[in-house]
């Protein structure tokens, strides 16, 4: 498909809720207003709401950076996402296990873009299992901020995106089997993150990976199961060289061996 034929394949009867107006009241009464419209069952269980734990800032960030997070009503932070910006500045690899929606992605996004900031040389490497998840992702690391500026226009925004903090600019690109071919090479030759997936890596990109320095690993549980034996040896290279900044599960159940 081409990419202005993916709007074809939205649903339409739902409009789309942006991630920062994201509101369940919202979405709840739209899916109650459709179940009525198509005559289906819908069931709602509500969780009691738990206590949050915050924690300022981590000291180490850049303030270009919390400026962005300011910029997005971040005024503080939750405790496990500074308690793990604290590990990863002391060089620790991190397995996070936290629920839906209890901001993994500003876990693992506020450490990489902070040593990034500082340390434009080097790279990192985002690795999820499917496409959908990978686009998500670059919206979300938008949020910190994108200038359009004349070498915005030379990037693909399908695929790349450049943020601007104070006088740095951190060049993002999503690697996989649709990137074509100019932004593929602009992202492999420049961008300091590069969002992609298992397959993509053994396919075509893991003779280049020893360029990066930091990984992470979304939904990690998808890939541990014994009908995925060539992911997981991917992993495992991958593993065994870089410093691992988090290991993302969603869900608290037992993984297969």
């Amino acid at each position: 498909m081409e990419k202005e034929e993916f709007i074809l394949c939205e649903d339409s009867r739902i409009p789309g809720v942006v991630s920062h107006e994201f509101s369940s009241g919202d979405v709840l009464d739209k899916l109650k207003k459709l179940a009525e419209e198509e005559s289906a069952e819908i069931y709602i269980h509500s969780l009691p709401a738990k206590e949050a734990t915050f924690a300022d800032i981590p000291a180490s960030t850049p303030e270009p950076i919390k400026d962005a997070l300011l910029r997005m009503g971040i005024k503080q932070l939750y405790s496990h996402q500074a308690q793990t910006s604290d590990a990863v500045n002391c060089g620790s690899n991190i397995v996070l296990v936290t629920s839906t929606s209890s901001g993994k992605t500003l876990s693992y996004n506020l450490p990489i873009l902070s040593r990034l900031y500082k340390h434009p040389e080097e790279r990192a490497l985002y690795i999820f299992p499917t496409k959908a998840l990978a686009n998500d992702q670059l919206d979300q690391i938008r949020r910190f901020g994108m200038d359009r500026t004349k070498d915005q226009y030379s990037l693909d925004e399908w695929f790349e995106t450049q943020l601007y903090l104070g006088n740095r600019s951190i060049h993002i690109g999503r690697l996989d089997g649709d990137t074509e071919n100019r932004p593929r090479q602009r992202i492999m030759e420049r961008a300091q993150v590069w969002m992609t997936n298992p397959d993509m890596i053994h396919y075509s990109i893991l003779g280049q990976v020893q360029k990066v320095k930091y990984a992470t690993a979304h939904h990690i549980r998808n890939y541990l199961s014994r009908n995925n034996n060539g992911s997981i040896g991917i992993l495992k290279l991958i593993f065994s060289r870089f410093i691992i900044i988090s290991i993302l599960l969603s869900l608290l159940f037992p993984m297969e061996a």
